[in-house]
């Protein structure tokens, strides 16, 4: 018999980010004795984040979502993120009594104080414990982040590492940007200024920069920075093409928990430069698959060091990061829901 593994998120099936490609990666992985179900904010009326149109919060209540429950009636809840979807399933799971599990994908106080000075960290952090704190488990996608859950005084946890396609994301010939004859340096992700692209883009004409991806300040940046190569939003096939095209991955984001793109480069061959935070230390190895620099420091500091790295170091360490490891641990640590619930 099938057993149904419900999970919540506030993401759309449209967005791609890094909890949309898990999500899709969870379900094509999955064994056969489980079914997905995913409640998310394809399933509700949603008005803009002030400031940030690209994300939407969904205006979901309460008794919508134990509507949700009782009609999939799940034997494993999981929410993937905090929003007002993550938010209400947390209040109707604690309500009833409902184990489930939480991860814990992104420094949300760190993130929506870059956007707005008004939302302090330790008020954002009190939203946040009342999601997590009453999950069984809390899933965080590295080692990295065991300090930042355990200093701002989160329950228990559970490390499950994340996964690429290393069927796509592999070392290969150039394909893109033959003509350039500068060293390459990459950036991919949302243009946006909780990733602290302004950063990257402030590394000097002694290399050729390109960025992947779209965002609200992508207008305004391509003007500022008009040397700078920005392609869009790019997949699949074309997207490690150009990852196995370039000489160096440079990640400026501080409140990331994990980055995939980062994992996508280094099975590319490609070394990272990144700021040396607890985060980016629980998948960055300094002087063999990257460099990390110190946050008060410049990150082109550190790429010529990066292009002396081994690209097959680079390689080895993303290995460890597949989505069937990540779907195995993924069910392990999920916590099992009394059909008595449902009578």
């Amino acid at each position: 018999m099938k057993k149904t593994l419900l999970i919540f998120t506030d993401t759309t099936s449209e967005q791609v980010n890094g909890v949309t490609r898990s999500i899709e990666n969870l379900k094509k992985h999955l064994p056969n004795h489980i079914k997905l179900a995913i409640v998310s904010a394809d399933d509700f009326f949603s008005v803009p984040f002030f400031g940030y149109k690209e994300i939407r919060l969904s205006l979901s209540f309460p008794r919508q979502i134990f509507k949700k429950i009782h009609e999939i009636r799940p034997d494993f809840i999981h929410i993937e993120t905090e929003g007002p979807i993550g938010f209400s399933a947390a209040l109707i799971c604690k309500k009833y009594k409902i184990p489930y599990t939480t991860s814990f994908h992104t420094k949300f106080p760190e993130y929506l104080s870059m956007r707005n000075r008004l939302l302090k960290e330790e008020y954002v952090h009190q939203y946040l414990h009342y999601i997590h704190d009453g999950a069984e488990k809390i899933f965080i996608s590295n080692r990295g982040m065991i300090p930042y859950i355990e200093n701002n005084n989160y329950g228990n946890y559970a490390v499950i590492p994340l996964g690429i396609d290393h069927s796509m994301f592999f070392p290969g010939a150039k394909k893109f940007f033959l003509n350039k004859t500068r060293p390459i340096a990459l950036f991919v992700g949302r243009i946006a200024i909780e990733k602290n692209i302004e950063k990257f883009l402030e590394i000097s004409e002694k290399y050729e920069k390109i960025v992947v991806g779209d965002g609200p300040e992508k207008e305004n940046l391509a003007k500022k920075f008009p040397n700078v190569t920005f392609l869009g939003i790019k997949k699949g096939e074309e997207l490690a093409d150009i990852y196995r095209s370039v000489d160096v991955f440079v990640f400026p984001s501080k409140t990331d928990t994990l980055g995939l793109v980062n994992l996508e480069a280094m099975a590319c061959g490609k070394p990272v430069v990144a700021y040396d935070i607890e985060n980016m230390r629980g998948i960055v190895t300094h002087g063999k698959n990257g460099i990390l620099i110190n946050e008060n420091s410049a990150l082109e500091s550190g790429i010529s060091d990066a292009l002396k790295l081994l690209p097959e170091n680079c390689v080895a360490s993303a290995q460890e990061f597949c989505w069937e490891n990540h779907v195995k641990k993924f069910l392990e640590n999920q916590s099992p829901i009394s059909h008595n619930l449902w009578i």
